[in-house]
């Protein structure tokens, strides 16, 4: 209801409210709704003082409030501010306040909240605090008191609380050897009311308050250097960092953080450490020296690799891979870190770090680490900074500096590689851009290459892609003028792009004019081919009018023939025309490849017995042990009765029609199946066994359907061989009749023994069995089945395509679902080849849409 005043009406129901109607009322479960009214106003800047003077000692207040709520379990009422301060000038006191009061002034932040309600009763929300810190600049020796520190922080939890401080800071000076240790004292806690305190309903507690920081340098002739050690015990963790330099020849770094607390809240802890040092070149040959070890360790730590990634462009990689000025750093490596390697329970990791350069003096550098995560899921990450400045740093004309990370993620069956320029540049010209490659293997299978970006009509698939910027270079210094080129270059399993823009900006006074000039293009190899995209135009603007303007659209494809296709357009003032255009040129020539026989590549493949694998059968409760062959030839199988058999290629798919074999033409056969297997006079039970196929290897596709397809899909790609089911089937059924022996030992209860006769035998004796040898075993189907009343198992399904109406969504017939877009899109072609006129009635669909 505007900036100071809102109405809520708010709801908050576990389960649905019953109406019976007659009456509104709540499940048994819990429930809520109400309505609730908030006046708010908030003052901005010290002008907005209420009491005392603005630029003197004064009352400021920040947010008020006053809020009231009607529900239909409470009702309740507050009012009071936030955000507020109360600011003690030393203008306004004598000359010895003025002397200890820290700046001449202290503030204290304050908000408090005051109400009532029928569930709470009188309640206190917020809380206020100050801290003075007083000069002491006493000298005992060695010793060096610099300040007192008192401190009062009031707020409520369970119960009102008020924390007292008392501390001292000092620093102590032992020759080269400087320690500062800060806010060091006795801590005091008054809590009322509580339940049992040890002043009746009051608790007064009185405790040792640990250092917040304490901070260490020395300065020797042969050792320079310091560090600190950060205490954060409020939230149970801790942070020290430590650089030393040895007569300027060896730099030692030392980072490490640990936390008391796991991140659920229980007791445990976490704990990272970082070690590097650095040091005079050593020769390793051919020009390359080793100029830093390292080494990175952590106990109840992860690595979270979508950070690492945005690290390449933030630059938070270099916090991990031997830092720089790490004292005065200090805060955003410790955040950095952090967030990299957050507490996990259970994980553990291990970084070995090396500096290597090259050159003689070093002119380019490679910082390498590989981070391994153990246990499952394994994580390997290899990450690194390579600077290359020619000639020489002083007088660079090329800048060159990447960022780098490598990553293996077990968890998400991925290999990935993403690398980003930072902080470069070609004598005055900034550089930028960034590279990826994924490598997705499982039931998912995908890849990609991509610098610079993607064609902006491709979408990438769901790979943890960052936002990859282009390859750019800017050809003037500053903003105005601006000449910027950027480009891009991308491999997928069913594209290849690339793509360039140039890019003009200019403005004097309140004129300026705009330019570009940009293409997108996509590729294919047999028959070579390709299509282009070219876009470009000048603007020239007096504020956000345009005077004059022209543009040009253009799709240029070939070659042989040539086809330029587009429109032009031209305005001033408020004139505009537009013109298009179509043209072909040049004769058509064959670029094909030679059409290739596929049957000799699949017929070889089959044969090999990389390609063959015998399996135990799925449930091995067979109870045998088979005896040891002789006489095993190189490259036979050995394979159960009772199992399967399986022999798969990754040539061609199976039972699908092909149109192109890679870059070429298959000219033997487009349809491949296994339609028998035999042994001896025996078929053999055949079961398809798939593979992932890339399908634009195998079916032409429009340059549409190229970057929409999918760029792996799974098909046949062999068969799964196993027995019928008749030759181990028993000639001879034997029935053995089970005959036991019942001998009572006691006799004290006869009445209980007689009742037990009752039972039949052969239920007494199946019950028996279940505590013998047989059934205990590991190999026992009855110890292994899933308990009855189990939950049933959850699984995926893989997405099916099919053949369904244009009208009705309704497949076409029974043969019409498929595992695979392109083995659906195999028989909708077959359909419309047998009948053309389905051409406009039916298409494929995912099984989700279709109708049931």
């Amino acid at each position: 209801l505007g900036n100071n005043v809102s109405l809520t009406i708010s709801v908050d129901a576990p389960d649905a409210f019953i109406y019976t109607g007659d009456d509104l009322t709540l499940p048994a479960t819990g429930g809520d709704a109400g309505i609730g009214l908030k006046l708010k106003h908030k003052s901005e800047g010290t002008s907005k003082a209420l009491i005392g003077n603005p630029n003197g000692t004064h009352l400021l207040f920040g947010k008020t409030e006053l809020e009231g709520k009607v529900s239909l379990k409470d009702y309740s009422i507050k009012g009071g501010t936030k955000e507020s301060s109360l600011t003690i000038a030393g203008g306004d006191a004598d000359s010895f306040i003025n002397t200890i009061l820290p700046s001449g002034k202290i503030k204290i932040d304050f908000g408090l909240l005051l109400g009532y309600s029928k569930n709470r009763g009188f309640f206190i929300e917020g809380g206020a605090g100050f801290f003075v810190a007083i000069p002491l600049h006493k000298e005992l020796g060695p010793l060096s008191l610099q300040t007192l520190t008192i401190g009062l922080k009031a707020g409520y939890k369970e119960a009102a609380e008020i924390e007292l401080e008392s501390s001292i800071g000092f620093s102590l000076t032992l020759g080269p050897l400087t320690a500062v240790v800060e806010r060091i004292g006795l801590a005091a806690k008054l809590a009322y009311p509580v339940e049992d305190g040890n002043l009746g309903k009051t608790n007064l507690d009185f405790d040792f308050k640990p250092p917040s920081g304490i901070g260490l340098s020395v300065d020797a002739a042969a050792v320079k250097g310091g560090g600190f050690l950060l205490f954060e015990p409020d939230m149970s963790r801790y942070a020290g960092i430590l650089e030393l330099s040895f007569s300027g020849t060896v730099s030692l770094k030392a980072i490490g953080l640990l936390e008391t607390k796991l991140p659920d809240g229980s007791d445990g802890f976490s704990l990272l450490i970082i070690i590097s040092a650095e040091f005079q070149p050593v020769q390793l040959g051919y020009g390359f020296t080793l100029n830093g070890v390292g080494g990175l360790l952590g106990l109840n730590r992860t690595v979270k690799i979508d950070v690492l990634r945005e690290g390449i462009k933030n630059n938070a990689i270099a916090s991990v891979m031997f830092p720089t000025n790490i004292i005065q750093n200090a805060p955003r490596i410790i955040s950095d870190l952090r967030q990299i390697f957050p507490p996990q329970d259970g994980k553990f990791l291990v970084g070995p770090m090396a500096k290597i350069g090259w050159g003689t003096p070093t002119i380019v550098t490679i910082e390498l680490g590989i981070i391994i995560e153990v246990p499952e899921p394994i994580r390997i990450a290899l990450l690194g900074i390579i600077r290359a400045i020619l000639p020489e740093e002083r007088a660079a004309i090329l800048k060159l500096q990447v960022n780098f990370l490598g990553a293996w993620e077990q968890d998400k069956q991925l290999i990935s590689f993403d690398a980003g320029l930072f902080d470069s540049r070609l004598l005055a010209f900034p550089l930028a851009g960034d590279m990826a490659f994924r490598l997705k293997y499982g039931d998912d299978p995908n890849f990609l290459l991509t610098v610079g970006g993607f064609h902006p009509a491709f979408t990438p698939p769901p790979l943890s892609l960052p936002n990859i910027a282009r390859l750019s270079m800017s050809l003037l210094k500053g903003n105005n003028p601006r000449l910027l080129l950027q480009a891009y270059f991308a491999i997928t399993s069913n594209t290849v792009q690339f793509g360039a823009k140039l890019e003009f900006y200019a403005k004097a006074w309140k004129f300026s004019v705009e330019g570009f000039l940009a293409l997108d293009a996509l590729f294919q190899f047999s028959p070579f081919y390709f299509i282009i995209g070219i876009s470009g135009g000048v603007a020239v603007k007096a504020g956000s009018s345009v005077l004059f303007s022209i543009g040009l659209e253009l799709t240029l494809s070939g070659p042989t023939p040539w086809n330029a296709k587009g429109k032009a357009s031209f305005k001033i003032l408020f004139v505009k025309v537009k013109v298009s255009f179509n043209k072909t040129w040049g004769e058509e020539r064959d670029t094909t490849l030679p059409d290739a026989a596929v049957m000799p590549l699949l017929s070889q493949a089959l044969s090999e017995d990389k390609n063959w694998e015998a399996k135990l059968p799925t449930r091995n409760q067979l109870l045998v042990t088979l005896k040891k062959m002789d006489n095993v030839g190189e490259g036979d199988i050995i394979a159960h009765p009772a199992g399967t058999l399986t022999v798969k290629q990754k040539v061609v798919p199976l039972d699908t029609t092909i149109s192109r074999f890679g870059q070429q033409r298959p000219k033997d056969a487009r349809r491949f199946t296994i339609k028998k297997a035999y042994s001896g006079a025996d078929e053999f039970k055949k079961t398809i066994a798939k593979e992932h196929f890339a399908p634009a290897q195998f079916v032409d596709m429009s340059d549409a359907q190229k970057l929409s397809r999918k760029s792996f899909e799974q098909m046949p790609a062999g068969v799964m061989l196993s027995d019928t089911g008749n030759s181990l089937r028993s000639s001879k059924v034997v029935q053995r009749s089970v005959a036991y022996e019942t001998k009572i030992m006691d006799t004290r209860f006869p009445i209980l023994h007689l009742a037990g006769k009752l039972f039949e035998r052969l239920q007494t004796f199946t019950a028996l069995l279940r505590g013998n040898a047989m059934a205990k075993s590991e190999l026992s189907f009855v110890n292994n089945a899933d308990p009855m009343l189990s939950p049933g198992k959850v699984g995926t399904l893989q997405e099916g395509y099919t053949v369904v109406g244009v009208a009705n969504l309704i497949p076409f017939d029974g043969k019409s679902e498929h595992e695979s877009e392109t083995q659906a899109l195999n028989y909708m072609n077959e359909l419309i080849k047998a009948a053309p006129a389905l051409k406009d009635e039916i298409q494929v669909v995912p099984n989700y849409e279709r109708a049931a």
